[in-house]
This record gives C-alpha cells, structure tokens and sequence, in this order.
C-alpha cells in the first residue's frame, strides 16, 4: 500500500508536468506565424446558393 507522502510527491510531479505542457501549448499558440496563411473560401452548395466572400 502506498503512503500518503509517497502519493503526494507524485501528484505534485504530474501537476508541474501538466502545468509546463500547458504553459507551452500557450506559448506556442500566441506566435501569429502559425495561423498566418490560412485562407478560407466558400462554395455553394447549388448554383443558386449565398454568395460569400473569402476570408
């Protein structure tokens, strides 16, 4: 049976590594080059569908 020290030191290390993970996801998705090129464009469904414009 684990001991209550034991169980604790691990939940502490699987806190930090969940936490530095998130912390990288973050940072990685603040940097505008990554979503910079997409470019979206939209086709009807039919020819008499709504028009709309790229973005």
């Amino acid at each position: 049976m684990a001991r209550l020290n034991q169980i604790i030191a691990i939940e502490k290390g699987v806190k930090s590594r969940s936490f530095q993970e998130l912390t990288e996801a973050h940072h990685s998705l603040q940097k505008p080059t990554l979503i910079a090129g997409i470019a979206r464009t939209y086709r009807p469904k039919d020819e008499e569908g709504e028009q709309l414009p790229p973005e």
